[in-house]
């Protein structure tokens, strides 16, 4: 996340002009009074909601916020198809079979797959417990 170096010095001067402490500041936006020191001073980079509830209780009209930079939120992995579920079954049926045969592994008998919420998966228990 990236903060515009005009932060600090913006909200000092809002808590300032508002006859606040640091303390008092943080009892209202329920920071801790040591992170808005550290807000203050540049030694930490605000959150963007951290900047909106500064600048609702300093009366900052979005000034704060405006130099917070909006997280990148990562585009979502598109759902499964139908193809690539069946092809996972198919590797772990292979990967059961494939501990079922080990030689003394006791564990291979206790293999067993499970379904829920839509989502199907198997169980293999470490041996060595």
């Amino acid at each position: 996340m990236s903060t515009d170096s005009r932060f600090p010095a913006l909200l000092r001067e809002l808590r300032q002009q508002r006859g606040l402490s640091l303390r008092t500041l943080a009892r209202q936006v329920n920071y801790s009074h040591t992170y808005l020191w550290e807000l203050e001073v540049g030694r930490k980079q605000p959150t963007h909601a951290a900047a909106d509830a500064l600048d609702t209780a300093l009366g900052g009209d979005g000034q704060l916020a405006a130099l917070v930079a909006e997280p990148a939120i990562p585009a979502p992995r598109p759902p499964a198809t139908p193809e690539e579920l069946d092809d996972l079954r198919e590797q772990l049926a292979h990967a059961a079979q494939t501990v079922a045969a080990a030689p003394g592994s006791a564990a291979a008998a206790q293999c067993s797959g499970w379904k829920r919420r839509g989502r199907e998966g198997i169980r293999v228990p470490n041996a060595d417990r």
